[in-house]
């Protein structure tokens, strides 16, 4: 079996216990004393992990960690720093860019690091997809001033970001999965007490917010507040605050960034991020805010494109499930929920009542008054129907003259009291044309049917319903029969 390799970065006196531990636990080993001779090694050797130690003769660990997580299309390749505060604090000390950031002052932590280091690769060889093409070109250097080192942080900076932006761009819905995207990577990257995210949808505006430790309700509501002001939003925005949000104890947000998206002067939406301090952010997470503020456009766009087509979807749904005449749910959307209104009263043991409304001589009322008055009929009766009824219960198109309710939670005497308060109302109502004086008497005959447990089937209480109707209009109409 091949030895997995790893390959450590770093000076040669500092590595010499880990180098030993590698070595006894079966680890093949490639050894590189600068940034550049190990980014070199990383791609022709292409090794299962990187260790990278302190005293690199060229850049500073941080600086390595953040090439090869961002420089390439694998950035699940494990990476180790055991220098983790090396050279800069702030910004790349709060990055998480290793997978682990461990001491190894003595020799358990050695053995540790050993231990931890198998379950990385074991975890992540599957997914090893790394080729030499895949990386950025690195020119090597012999001397990195501070001039030069501060010209890379910048880089890396705004690879980082293309990075992060990269990997949102790919779980943009649906929406749950998309933020837990966004707060991952965002709380791997910035050290804050807040991260969020506003999205201004023209139909449907909204703004989360993840708060990381534990933060004061009222702070989360009095940040929320200065954001919609700062970005001079919709009062009606839909807010969600997901994390550790306390009530009366937690951390209060002293200051915050907000930074809007936008294109073509128009205001997308903003990324925002809050902090306990005083005194801010320092200047390479402010940096780094603006980068991802650039690169995240086109995650925004597709924010707000994706959205506008679930309402579109939305409203066709609604419409395929609707009856253009009436407004009222037709018949296959009748059935569907009747079907499943059946299985979960059958789970509770309630009952369920149905009728089914019949419009008396509706032909002959289009026959004497017109298409107009009988349309208007339906229109009007569904209406009335509808003020009459329970939120519960639903109200559908049956058929040409004829509409069913569905009365979740009523028996068969429940069913019988709506149907004659129905039938009782019609004849009261005015079915008149502006400019017309004459009016149709409009009287309904209802078939009234209750859920048999023994029979899940919805074609069963709607025949039951049809042959109670059969009976009301077979003896004269204007009756109620079950």
């Amino acid at each position: 079996m091949k030895k997995k390799q790893v390959l450590l970065a770093g000076n040669k006196s500092s590595l010499g216990a880990v180098e030993a531990a590698l070595k006894g636990a079966g680890f093949g080993l490639i050894v590189a004393d600068s940034a550049f001779a190990a980014f070199s090694e990383l791609v022709k050797s292409r090794p299962s992990a990187v260790i990278i130690g302190s005293g690199l003769e060229d850049l500073k660990s941080y600086q390595l960690a953040c090439l090869i997580k961002s420089g390439c299309k694998n950035p699940q390749l494990p990476v180790v720093v055991l220098d983790s505060n090396n050279g800069n604090p702030g910004f790349w000390t709060n990055a998480k860019l290793a997978d682990l950031k461990i001491q190894v002052s003595k020799k358990e932590d050695v053995d540790n690091l050993v231990s931890r280091l198998s379950v990385l690769i074991d975890e992540t060889e599957k997914f090893q997809e790394s080729s030499a093409d895949t990386w950025y070109p690195i020119v090597p250097s012999e001397n990195a001033p501070d001039k030069y080192l501060h010209l890379i942080d910048d880089l890396l900076i705004e690879r980082l970001m293309g990075q992060v932006s990269r990997l949102l761009i790919e779980v943009v819905e649906p929406r749950n999965q998309f933020l837990e995207q966004y707060f991952r990577l965002l709380t791997n990257v910035f050290d804050c007490e807040v991260v969020g995210i506003v999205v201004l949808s023209s139909n449907r505006p909204w703004l989360s917010l993840r708060a990381n430790l534990p933060v004061k309700r009222k702070a989360l509501e009095d940040f929320k507040d200065s954001v919609i002001k700062q970005l001079d939003a919709v009062k009606d925005i839909d807010v969600e605050f997901q994390g550790d949000v306390q009530d009366k104890s937690g951390e209060g947000i002293a200051s915050f960034e907000v930074l809007p998206v936008v294109a073509d002067k128009t205001n997308l939406g903003a990324i925002v991020f809050g902090s306990a301090d005083k005194k801010g952010f320092d200047e390479a997470t402010k940096l780094a805010m603006r980068h991802l503020q650039r690169m995240i456009l086109p995650v925004m766009r597709l924010l707000l494109a994706s959205q506008e087509i679930e309402v579109l979807y939305q409203k066709e749904m609604h419409r395929s499930s609707t009856d253009a005449s009436t407004g009222l749910y037709n018949l296959e959307f009748l059935v569907g929920f009747l079907q499943q209104q059946l299985l979960f009263s059958y789970r509770q043991k309630s009952p369920v009542g149905l009728l089914i409304v019949d419009v008396d001589n509706l032909k002959s009322i289009n026959d004497e008054f017109g298409y107009q008055i009988g349309d208007l009929v339906l229109s009007r009766m569904a209406n009335k129907m509808l003020s009459m009824t329970r939120a519960s219960d639903l109200i559908a198109r049956y058929g040409g003259d004829e509409f069913a309710v569905v009365m979740p939670n009523a028996d068969i005497s429940g069913a019988k009291v709506l149907a004659e308060k129905i039938r009782l109302e019609m004849p009261t109502m005015n079915f008149v044309l502006p400019g017309q004086k004459k009016a149709p008497k409009v009287t309904v005959s209802i078939g009234c049917a209750g859920f048999n447990m023994e029979d899940l089937n919805p074609e069963t209480i709607l025949r039951d319903a049809k042959h109670a109707l059969q009976r009301a209009k077979s003896s004269g109409g204007n009756k109620v029969s079950a």
